[in-house]
């Protein structure tokens, strides 16, 4: 079998996905980027790949890395996008090969149906039955699902287009939900404590923790050197106060994520004690270590 380099697993692997769409008048150019033009709109699959991907063929193993960002833009401006995604990253990156050195038939095609469900039936759309956009995407800026697996954003120029005047309104609503800084708080939260408890990170250590001793000692500390408490802090600490006293592990993960916003502002205000620097890396410890 003929030794193959990174680039040209690579290569074809973007000639299987653009198999999905070469009828239907996209093309792929040199700049590994699947496009299709259509009057004011175009809709571009852009593909990236990683410096550190390599191939071994004596030690026969490897890796290649492939990311995948789906836009449309009307007249320059980009109005919708769909990316596959992590809680605590922009990306999500796909391995490429098997163990024995093939393309992964199956992250392809999952790459492939979730291109086809989540962008390709948008641009289908626009094409198309323009009425329907809306009937199964949510109004709201950024969608996610419960894993976090996928990101759809889109704008308010996107709902103007294709929506109508109380959709348009429902938006601007959402939109302004989303900007605050409770529902950003929340969003922080929420991906925050899934990034952690997928990691594995959560164990039974959690559990000795007084975690209101340690939440309301931080809290003072600002109210103490006469800090101004910015509002996310202010509603980080409430939330945190707002679970349920018998769902430990969350109360810890976010008095954790909490003790860290209050610390940047003590170190910047210089009045940090090394007690501070001790209970934060307790933390640590009981968080990343279990101990």
């Amino acid at each position: 079998m003929q030794n193959l380099r990174p680039a040209d697993y690579f290569q074809n692997a973007l000639e299987i996905i653009y198999s999905s769409y070469k009828e239907d008048g996209y093309k792929l150019l040199k700049s590994n980027v699947i496009k299709k033009k259509n009057k004011d709109f175009v809709y571009r699959l852009s593909f990236y790949s990683s410096h550190y991907n390599y191939v071994d063929n004596n030690l026969h193993k490897g890796s290649v890395i492939l990311e995948v960002y789906c836009i449309v833009e009307y007249k320059g401006e980009r109005i919708y996008s769909f990316q596959f995604s992590e809680p605590r990253s922009a990306s999500n990156r796909f391995e490429l090969l098997t163990a024995d050195l093939t393309l992964n038939e199956e992250v392809l095609n999952y790459i492939t149906d979730n291109i086809n469900k989540y962008f390709i039936s948008i641009v289908n759309k626009i094409e198309g039955e323009k009425d329907d956009i809306f009937e199964n995407l949510e109004l709201y800026p950024l969608i996610q699902p419960d894993d976090y697996s996928w990101t759809i954003q889109y704008n308010e120029k996107f709902v103007e287009l294709f929506g109508t005047n109380d959709t348009l309104n429902e938006y601007r609503d959402n939109k302004k939900l989303f900007d605050s800084i409770p529902e950003r708080t929340k969003r922080n939260s929420d991906s925050y404590f899934y990034y952690i408890s997928s990691k594995g990170y959560l164990n039974d250590k959690m559990l000795e923790v007084d975690i209101d001793d340690i939440l309301n000692y931080f809290y003072d500390k600002l109210r103490t050197n006469d800090l101004l408490i910015p509002e996310y802090i202010e509603e980080r600490y409430n939330l945190v106060q707002q679970f349920d006293k018998e769902d430990v592990k969350r109360r810890f993960v976010d008095t954790y994520a909490f003790v860290l916003s209050v610390m940047d502002i003590l170190k910047k205000e210089k009045v940090v004690l090394q007690k501070d620097e001790d209970s934060l890396s307790k933390l640590h410890n009981i968080m990343f270590k279990g101990n």
